[in-house]
């Protein structure tokens, strides 16, 4: 019996502060090409108030205001921004969201592909729970600086909040997936501050994986390779960088197809994947919440379309590596009123300058190996943007310990 789960409600946050990703490749002298293989148009920018912790709170809180949060049973956190080794992000997000103590919480990690994992760990187990059970799996990631290189303008920070239940009235998400998987160190955080990066790798291993990854997935699925566009209204992928789903697209219709032409493959790629890129160009690359961001963008393109429910086709890559290719139906009908904010929420943001946020991220940078620090909170970022919004922020760090206000 195919038990019918997905995603009830989406939300996404990104901080309250942004720079543009134009002016920033002028400030370090990027070039015009570079600026365009990344294709955002802004990142998000944390204060140093913020965190992976007030991240996750603040886009999973609008979520559980407006339901009975003794449902939720089960929060996973998955990030690669970890803020101890042995004491999970999530048992102070559970603290926080005021979750009840027969929740289940825990921290899970695979670079980019954690918040997929957590999302399908979250799915199964509400295939065995009682139907008014509800999951809570977030997504919630702080980028390393990457200064002066090209990947300063993808790495963005934010954070995607699920709530799944047996009441998906967003999406369905069906019960065959493909995975791929393979040891590889294309991108790594061996400590606190430093990121390993091997573009070149981690571009073909991507690309490797979705083809392995999808190959599975139409084998479980029972489904000819060749009806990959019958088979999908749109197309989301993880998004690192604009051009690379680009790429990724293409090479795996010129692999399904092979006499397709390069005309067909740009217009199949406006027509199923650029409809997703909403939210996107305004977060950068958010690490596992980058693919749910692409969720959430195209909830609210088609949303303006209306008509029946659209298939889609969901790809995570997860850096190290592991991907996974899956499906859903999302509902053109959705509307929530957390949703009809994120595009509000993303826009009203303050753009600071180029200079502005070299100074935070250094700031950042400094506070990040502190056994006690108090945050100044009377700062013109907290007071014109953060006070009397009801926004979770960091009050102070005692012996290690995070110590978190509302404000």
């Amino acid at each position: 019996m195919n038990i019918i789960v997905g995603i009830e409600d989406i939300n996404l946050y990104g901080s309250r502060l942004s720079v543009s990703a134009k002016e920033l490749a002028a400030f370090r002298n990027l070039s015009e090409k570079g600026l365009k293989d990344v294709g955002f148009t802004k990142k998000t920018i944390v204060p140093l108030f913020e965190d992976p912790v007030t991240l996750a709170v603040n886009a999973a809180k609008p979520l559980l205001d407006a339901i009975d949060k003794n449902t939720i049973g089960l929060l996973i956190v998955a990030t690669e921004s970890g803020l101890d080794y042995g004491k999970p992000i999530s048992s102070y997000v559970h603290r926080y969201l005021d979750l009840n103590t027969h929740c289940r919480n825990f921290e899970i990690k695979h670079a980019c592909y954690g918040g997929t994992a957590a999302l399908q760990m979250a799915l199964n187990w509400l295939r065995l729970e009682s139907p008014d059970k509800k999951a809570l799996v977030i997504s919630s990631d702080v980028a390393r600086p990457h200064i002066g290189h090209l990947a300063e303008l993808t790495a963005g920070s934010g954070a995607s909040a699920l709530l799944l239940s047996h009441q998906p009235k967003a999406c369905i998400i069906g019960p065959v997936t493909g995975y791929a998987s393979r040891e590889v160190y294309d991108v790594a955080r061996p400590t606190l501050k430093y990121e390993h990066g091997n573009p070149v790798l981690s571009l073909y291993s991507y690309l490797d994986l979705l083809e392995l990854a999808w190959e599975d997935y139409a084998k479980k699925a029972s489904i000819s390779p060749q009806n990959f566009k019958e088979q999908f209204d749109y197309i989301l992928f993880h998004t690192p960088l604009i051009s690379l789903v680009d790429k990724a697209f293409s090479t795996l219709l010129k692999n399904i197809y092979e006499d397709i032409e390069n005309e067909e493959i740009k217009t199949s790629f406006h027509q199923m994947v650029y409809p997703s890129f909403l939210y996107n160009y305004e977060l950068a690359n958010i690490y596992s919440g980058s693919l749910y961001a692409a969720l959430a963008g195209l909830l609210e393109v088609v949303h303006e379309e209306k008509g029946q429910m659209k298939k889609v086709g969901f790809f995570s890559y997860g850096s190290g590596a592991c991907a996974e290719f899956f499906s859903g139906e999302i509902n053109p009908a959705f509307t929530s009123k957390v949703h009809k904010k994120i595009k509000e929420h993303l826009e009203t943001r303050r753009v600071i300058t180029p200079e502005e946020y070299e100074k935070l991220v250094y700031d950042y940078e400094d506070i990040l190996h502190l056994k006690d620090y108090t945050t100044d909170l009377n700062n013109a970022y907290y007071k014109d943007l953060y006070q009397n919004s009801n926004l979770l922020v960091l009050e102070s760090i005692a012996d290690y310990y995070r110590n978190y206000k509302w404000s």
